[in-house]
């Protein structure tokens, strides 16, 4: 028996703690890894509190008492997901145990957070996903989802409307570059939104710092929708104006290849 129970301080946690993701699953990333992801699950609490009173929502489902998924939404005129538009709902993640898949968690989910969507006055919901890796776009068109734009080189937008309102849309990635002199320019742009996000923030900065001062680190912070606009990303790491992450686990062999390379060109 699945049990549906709205975003607050008593289920905060079971969304923050949440992630299928989490090197205990998988194969091991990079020696550290758990103590990246116990702060990013700290800091994601702490950014979902202070969401809250701005409006953030989230469906977490229990079965028999443990959280087996979640999907998370905020108003789209404050959420630092990467798009525009006005009167509805992004969600910004969905996320089901492995072992729940296939048993109609994830369906009751998406309904669950439509139905709440309604009740709330909101003329539709976002979603952005890059099959097949992240938020499955089956899944949503299931619901009545529709394609209504691209998110980027490889990921769409899809929206389901309620009522007359403008479809949103991708706003696109701008990160700002200015070389340096003498030395490799690393941009970070971190949200704490995502544990993910942390870990691999985490290590590249680890990474960058141990390979000496050639490479200088330049921060920027997108918990704020202002400067998620700016830039156009919410997460996303720079090398010299070149992306070198963006998403899922980074592999620290890579990373640190890459800036190796980059730092030989000096």
């Amino acid at each position: 028996m699945i049990e549906i129970k709205g975003l607050c301080e008593e289920t905060l946690w079971d969304v923050a703690s949440f992630c299928y993701r989490h090197p205990e699953r998988e194969k091991e990333y990079a020696k550290g890894d758990n103590e990246r992801f116990e702060e990013g699950y700290r800091r994601r609490a702490d950014y979902l509190r202070k969401m809250l009173p701005k409006g953030a929502r989230a469906q977490v489902a229990y079965e028999q008492g443990k959280p087996v998924g979640f999907v998370e939404c905020y108003p789209i005129e404050v959420t630092n997901l990467e798009v525009d538009g006005r009167d509805v709902m992004a969600i910004w993640c969905i996320n089901v145990r492995e072992e729940e898949r296939g048993q109609g968690v994830g369906s009751r989910l998406i309904q669950a957070c439509l139905e709440d969507a309604r009740q709330l006055g909101r003329k539709g919901v976002v979603v952005t996903c890059w099959d097949p890796f992240w938020m499955p776009k089956a899944a949503f068109e299931r619901h009545g989802f529709a394609e209504v734009g691209p998110a980027g080189p490889n990921g769409l937008v899809l929206f389901k409307a309620f009522d007359q309102v403008e479809a949103p849309w991708w706003i696109g990635r701008k990160p700002a570059f200015h070389p340096l002199e003498g030395s490799l320019r690393l941009d970070v742009y971190h949200t704490d939104r995502c544990p993910i996000h942390w870990r691999n923030t985490q290590l590249v900065r680890e990474i960058a710092k141990g390979l000496g001062p050639t490479i200088e680190i330049h921060e920027h912070s997108t918990d704020d929708r202002a400067e998620m606009r700016k830039f156009g990303t919410a997460y996303s790491i720079y090398l010299n104006g070149r992306l070198i992450a963006a998403g899922p686990l980074a592999d620290a062999a890579v990373i640190r290849g890459k800036l190796q390379e980059e730092r030989a060109r000096l």
